[in-house]
């Protein structure tokens, strides 16, 4: 009966021990160390975004397959780069001077798909009221279609700070203000996940992904 109760006690103990071990948080600050380098998705961030709404959904992918005659979304790259140091500060570099430049080219190839939609569907063939030709509307169709292309991946690139962070559990958590310590009640960042040792995905609260390469 003794030997019995001590077996039960010992498993018990057993049973204590590897359920807090599962709920001890895994801190992977120390691994995320070194230059993570994302090249972004560009046409999944379009995709995504002009398919939100359900309404416009299905004239969005027409424009955009229009687009994709003229203009290749593999040569539109958007790069960002995350710096985690060992000292516990993390920094988020864009690299704006060669998306300026790469959005430059793709958009002067990207009009001719633009125009060919709206062509299309027939915008420039009548007068619009508060334009003066069908021509100026037509072109403030193309150019408001631009912009759509241009604002979801220009907001995942302009993402530029440093500060303090910790990556724990899956969850990264950082503070700008590098004078203060990682609050990980408030400071709550995105989710990431690191595959070997030389790919890390972050995908913050926005569902902006970043599949970095390590430097």
């Amino acid at each position: 009966m003794k030997k019995s109760l001590v077996s039960v006690i010992l498993v018990a103990s057993m049973m204590l021990s590897i359920g807090g071990c599962g709920l001890k948080k895994k801190n992977d600050s120390k691994i995320l160390e070194g230059n993570w380098k994302a090249d972004l998705e560009c046409e999944k961030i379009v995709t995504d975004e002009l398919s939100k709404d359900e309404d416009t959904k299905s004239n969005n992918m027409a424009m955009i397959d229009a687009i994709k005659k003229y203009a290749d979304f593999n040569e539109l790259e958007a790069i960002v780069t995350f710096k985690f140091n060992q000292d516990g500060t993390y920094s988020i570099e864009p690299d704006l001077e060669q998306w300026n430049s790469t959005w430059g080219a793709f958009s002067t190839a990207a009009l001719n798909g633009a125009r060919e939609y709206y062509k299309s569907i027939g915008v420039g063939d009548a007068m619009v009221e508060g334009f003066e030709s069908k021509e100026e509307f037509l072109g403030y169709s193309i150019a408001y279609t631009l912009m759509d292309l241009r604002i979801p991946i220009t907001k995942a690139v302009f993402v530029q700070q440093n500060g303090k962070y910790k990556a724990i559990n899956g969850k990264l958590y950082i503070n700008k203000d590098s004078s203060k310590d990682v609050d990980i009640t408030t400071d709550y960042y995105g989710t990431y996940e690191i595959t070997g040792d030389s790919e890390l995905t972050v995908k913050n609260r926005d569902g902006v992904e970043y599949i970095c390469q390590k430097e």
